[in-house]
């Protein structure tokens, strides 16, 4: 079989996703498995085996990886998790490389509006509430020094702060719908300060789409400084100043951002471009630093953001993951790493194969293509089939142009009902502002 064309079995499939110089590093003298299968693994236990518990998932993916490479040796739930405690992120750093990579191999899809476009977002994880992972994630643990001794007014507001959570920041690309970078934090780091400091890992002249957590002078700059460009949501809570440079007094839509504090600073306005946008919700605004575009580009752009919180409901809802389920906090990472690392890779597999068929990638079932890995790594564990097919193609979302109501729950109790982000602040410039901003023109 070829593996360059689409694997048709779980085999082809592994050879695809994982390299085959995963083990340029170096490791203790007596590891007896190899990195390939610790990675195989790690995706099939962590990213597809639907079983309830982890020593069930362990021992389904171990089974597994036996059958399919009868070379290679297995291990227990412990001896995986203890090797890659100390080599798991070379393994992880190697494939989410390998598999970023294979992002550009989908056709049509890397460059939407003339250039590779992600956006970021950040989701919450929780995970067992030991002690060890409480020290490492929780807000009120002792290595948060920010929140360190403070007094809550409640006690079930210091319940949580003790609640055990991991920040996941995800860099999602916009014309694959996949994920294409992540960084895991505690629960109280900062979504901004790890999204810019990942900024160095996508091409120079890539886009950032971002919602209204994701605004900011040293955000922005960031971004500018990096050669790059972004498409954010701005509210209430963004100053924004109109009239700062007489000669762009024709373009209504021209403000900059320049903060007091920035002023004083001797740091340079930001030229930006302010646009409406309708909602069925009412109106949001848009803020870029992209001239070129237009309004209806920018609204799409901002528009197709949302799949990220798809994803989000993917991971946590459709495959349960939403809880994780080691008790140590290098475990944990190690968890939620492969996690998304295994349901990214049957998710591009799917969408690799819905190309190849000539139908649209949007049109793909996350639901249903986890169903598939899942019921093929049982088949495989089993020996009911020698080869199992994917068939990927035919995992495509229910046909709903005859539905006469609606999806949307009636009242539902526990639904979010998140405050609508005001309009900006516009302020006029004044006489010294505009004559301190012909310093950097």
């Amino acid at each position: 079989m070829d593996v360059r064309t689409f694997p048709r079995d779980l085999e082809a499939v592994f050879r695809l996703l994982l390299p085959e110089k995963v083990t340029e590093f170096a490791r203790h003298g007596n590891a007896t498995v190899d990195a390939f299968a610790l990675a195989a693994m790690a995706i099939a236990c962590w990213g597809w085996s639907a079983r309830r518990t982890l020593t069930q998932r362990m021992e389904e993916a171990a089974a597994a990886v036996g059958r399919l490479f009868p070379d290679r040796q297995t291990a227990s739930r412990q001896g995986v998790c203890q090797a890659l405690a100390t080599c798991g992120q070379q393994i992880t750093a190697q494939v989410l490389r390998h598999v970023q990579g294979q992002l550009r191999h989908l056709k049509g899809c890397w460059t939407p509006a003339g250039k590779p476009t992600f956006a970021v977002d950040g989701t919450k994880f929780a995970a067992p509430r030991t002690a060890a992972n409480q020290d490492e994630f929780a807000v009120a643990s002792k290595r948060n020094t920010n929140r360190k001794g403070k007094k809550y007014r409640k006690q079930t507001d210091a319940s949580k702060a003790l609640t055990v959570q991991v920040l996941a920041t995800v860099f999602w690309h916009l014309g694959s719908g996949l994920p294409a970078s992540w960084r895991l934090a505690p629960s109280a780091g900062s979504e901004r300060k790890t999204a810019a400091d990942m900024l160095d890992e996508f091409p120079a002249a890539a886009r950032v789409v971002g919602d209204a957590e994701y605004v900011g002078y040293p955000f922005w700059s960031a971004i500018l400084d990096s050669g790059r460009s972004f498409v954010v949501r701005v509210g209430s809570n963004v100053t924004l100043l109109k009239k700062l440079d007489p000669r762009l007094k024709r373009r209504g839509d021209v403000v900059h951002c320049w903060p007091k504090q920035v002023q004083k600073t001797g740091q340079p306005p930001l030229l930006l471009h302010l646009i409406e946008m309708q909602t069925p919700r009412g109106s949001a605004w848009l803020l870029t630093n992209e001239f070129e575009l237009t309004e209806k580009q920018i609204q799409e752009l901002y528009r197709a953001r949302w799949g990220v919180e798809v994803f989000f409901r993917t991971v946590k809802q459709n495959c349960g993951r939403a809880k994780l389920l080691c008790r140590t906090p290098v475990n944990v990472q190690t968890e939620l790493n492969w996690t998304l690392l295994g349901i990214w890779s049957a998710l591009f597999l799917a969408k690799r194969d819905l190309l190849q068929h000539q139908q649209p990638p949007g049109q793909l079932s996350p639901t249903r293509v986890m169903d598939v890995f899942a019921h093929a790594l049982s088949c495989v564990v089993l020996g009911i089939a020698k080869t199992v097919k994917l068939e990927l193609h035919d995992c495509l979302k229910a046909d709903e142009s005859h539905r006469t109501t609606s999806k949307q729950s009636r009242h539902y109790p526990r639904k979010k009902q998140p405050k609508i982000c005001g309009p900006p602040k516009i302020q006029l410039a004044t006489k010294q502002q505009i004559i301190a901003a012909k310093g950097y023109r």
